[in-house]
């Protein structure tokens, strides 16, 4: 099942919960949205893992998943949905909630090369 018929399936009804809850429209649609938007990223983050580390040794998934973490979150998520995922900036944007603007800004390609080159130096 994707997020859109997860959605579809249980939004309204985990939009009436939250409002029972949290007795205002507006919190129970933020809540709701938050919830939606995580489940998003994690999504995103699922089908990366699966496309990416299926070919890979168990070193260089070591190495890889190393050199990524040595960078700050928000860059992270950019490099790995624009170069792994290969979304366009729009697409990066919407996924994470994001302006086109921040999500161009938040992707530095140098950052990008200095992590390819340290990948080519481990033999990924």
């Amino acid at each position: 099942m994707d997020l859109e018929e997860l959605y579809d399936r249980f939004g309204d009804r985990a939009y009436h919960y939250l409002y029972i809850k949290l007795g205002s429209a507006g919190d129970a649609e933020d809540v709701l949205q938050e919830v939606f938007y995580r489940l998003a990223r994690y999504s995103i983050r699922l089908k990366f893992i699966r496309n990416s580390i299926s070919g890979l040794d168990e070193e260089s998934v070591q190495i890889l998943s190393a050199s990524l973490a040595q960078l700050p979150e928000e860059q992270r998520e950019i490099i790995v949905l624009k170069f792994f995922e290969e979304l366009t900036f729009k697409e990066i944007a919407s996924a994470l909630g994001l302006s086109i603007n921040t999500a161009a800004s938040r992707y530095r390609y140098e950052e990008f090369l200095r992590l390819k080159e340290e990948l080519n130096e481990d033999k990924i």
